[in-house]
């Protein structure tokens, strides 16, 4: 998928360019801007024998596409730039030049944005349609929301470019304030109303299911509390990719809804990509949802258990939340990998593996009272490799050195970090009360969680 984007990104690169148009980069303001010539625009429309509406959409196409995959990509080759803007212009009667439209957003917030939807988007570039395609409202709504998910802004004159948005916002007339989706902090409540109301639908195991949108486009890992998700009369189940494959799994909103409305909402907001099954212990469990990936992790804030006590532990595949006592639960889940009945009562279980249970026995087991080797700080690279651990620098380097270089400091004493395709505790060893590194394999990860509503 990388080599297919990066292949997407030179094509785009080597058309990009027209003439009358420039790429300009203000160091004082960090600010790189792609310029548009809109007389040149309108020249070539009228060649084509666009239609009004079609040369607009492609334009308002063209420039949501140049903020998302140009303008990051030749980032890539600059410095210190911050701020990314793509802005299309007009020569008035006297010369000066006048704004038709402008779009522009941070460039860190852009470069989050997941590849699906930067093919996506790539999809609808033609060589040959140049400015002039028409597309859907509901195409140009997910185009701007997720602009507006990223923080951005887009500013146009409609005195210039009666543009028609797809009912998105209330505009004035006056082209300086003509602006929205500027970020706030009720970003998220804001976007899942026009987020839910297009539903793409997937067939798994022979079953139609209608997959909920996401509320945003990058991963938000920290909250005051969950929002209220969950929309009623609807069978909801959870799609999982994880590191050693998919699952499905029927989550339980009708006896536990507090729980599954918090794992739903925390789902729709990416919190879970690529976090660690940081705790799979052989036969009991496999625990995730932390972001620091040390078991003591949160999304922010807590929520009371909801035990519903004819549910039980008593087979693999069983969804429950994990915790560090009573009304502790928060982003933190495990999937039991036998039996475990002290964990009924205790943990809030509120869904269950229904395919694909067999992955969870793949995962790699991380019980931190089984390290795959043990060294001290002042132990060498060289020394480390004899026990397997390879680290692939200089063998004199000293595992305390090598460490520095890597992550700029030593991490917490108890808590758990990665160094290149492994896991390590540094803790104190009791016998010598000097610092000892445990390593572990890297754990297995969750790719991806999709939210689904079974199809009637």
């Amino acid at each position: 998928m990388k080599k297919i984007l990066v292949l997407i990104l030179l094509f785009y690169f080597s058309i990009s360019f027209a003439a009358g148009d420039s790429l300009v980069y203000d160091s004082t303001t960090k600010t790189l801007s792609y310029i548009i010539d809109y007389d040149r625009l309108v020249v070539n429309a009228k060649v084509q024998r666009c239609s009004p509406e079609a040369f607009k959409d492609g334009l308002l196409h063209s420039v949501l596409n140049n903020i998302f995959l140009f303008l990051p990509y030749e980032a890539s080759f600059r410095d210190e730039v911050e701020l990314l803007e793509v802005r299309v212009l007009k020569t008035a009667e006297d010369g000066s030049e006048e704004l038709v439209l402008k779009a522009s957003s941070s460039l860190e917030a852009l470069t989050a944005t997941n590849e699906r939807f930067r093919v996506f988007m790539n999809a609808f570039n033609s060589t040959n349609a140049s400015y002039c395609f028409a597309v859907s409202q509901e195409t140009m709504k997910s185009w701007l929301n997720t602009l507006f998910a990223r923080g951005g802004e887009l500013v146009y004159s409609d005195e210039i470019f009666d543009i028609k948005l797809p009912e998105l916002v209330n505009f004035n007339k006056n082209p300086d304030t003509n602006i929205i989706g500027q970020n706030s902090s009720e970003e998220t409540a804001n976007s899942l109303e026009t987020k839910t109301q297009n539903k793409e639908s997937t067939t798994i195991e022979g079953e139609k299911y209608y997959i909920v949108p996401f509320i945003t486009d990058k991963p938000l890992r920290k909250f005051d509390k969950a929002l209220d998700m969950l929309e009623p009369n609807q069978d909801y189940y959870a799609f999982i990719e994880t590191s050693k494959g998919t699952m499905l799994v029927d989550i339980f909103e009708d006896k536990t809804p507090k729980t599954v409305n918090n794992f739903v909402f925390l789902s729709l907001n990416h919190f879970y990509e690529n976090l660690d099954f940081f705790n799979v212990i052989d036969g009991f469990i496999a625990q995730t949802g932390d972001p620091s990936g040390s078991g003591s992790g949160s999304a922010g804030y807590l929520f009371d258990d909801e035990i519903y006590t004819a549910y039980s532990h008593g087979a693999a595949g069983v969804m429950s939340m994990a915790n560090s006592g009573p009304n502790t639960n928060s982003s933190q889940f495990l999937f039991t990998l036998g039996p475990a009945p002290r964990l009924d009562r205790n943990n809030s279980i509120f869904g269950a593996v229904v395919a694909g249970v067999e992955v969870l026995e793949l995962l790699e087991k991380t019980d931190l009272s089984d390290p795959i080797a043990i060294a001290s700080l002042d132990n060498s690279l060289g020394l480390l490799a004899i026990q397997g651990i390879n680290l692939g620098a200089d063998e004199d380097l000293t595992l305390k050195e090598y460490i520095e270089s890597k992550l700029g400091s030593l991490p917490e004493e108890n808590a758990r970090a990665k160094l290149d395709s492994y896991s390590f505790i540094i803790s104190a060893n009791p016998q010598t009360d000097k610092l000892a590194v445990s390593f572990y394999n890297r754990p297995d990860i969750i790719k991806s969680i999709i939210i689904l509503q079974k199809a009637e």
